[in-house]
């Protein structure tokens, strides 16, 4: 059974509010598992549910600062609240989420002063150069350099 777009709709507005995707479908009388699949099956209604997961980690987020206001919850159940909010928009969220993305693509360039050469490293170089014109050169794996 398919969810209809009303049903999405609806169900993106409870997840932008921070709701539980389970806590919906039982609301709903839906089966969770036939939300699940008609979510990842078509790309759009995925696109619209992840985006509203985003928004409910941010209401998520604000929730946690109005447990951590509330005079009337005792600090080891604000505790417990608030750290399992912070849990899950940890993993549901890259925003709100400790890992850390290192990006290590570099170029590096190499500088040779030609005038040192030899003839006969100039001739080497000059053929090395030419057949990599011409494609004529070979694909290895690289070798790592030694150090003595």
């Amino acid at each position: 059974m398919a969810i209809t777009d009303q049903q999405l709709d609806d169900i993106c507005i409870k997840l932008s509010e921070g709701n539980s995707l389970r806590k919906i479908c039982k609301e709903m009388k839906l089966a969770e598992s036939t939300v699940r699949y008609n979510l990842s099956k078509n790309e759009d209604y995925f696109a619209h549910s992840t985006r509203a997961r985003e928004l409910g980690c941010d209401a998520l987020a604000d929730e946690c600062l109005e447990i951590a206001d509330d005079a009337t919850i005792e600090a080891a159940d604000k505790r417990i609240r608030i750290d399992t909010r912070i849990r899950l928009i940890g993993k549901w969220s890259q925003r709100y989420g400790d890992k850390l993305t290192v990006d290590n693509n570099k170029t590096v360039t190499h500088k040779y002063d030609l005038d040192r050469l030899s003839t006969d490293k100039l001739d080497q170089l000059e053929q090395l150069l030419t057949d990599a014109e011409r494609s004529e050169g070979s694909e290895s794996t690289a070798q790592p350099s030694s150090v003595h």
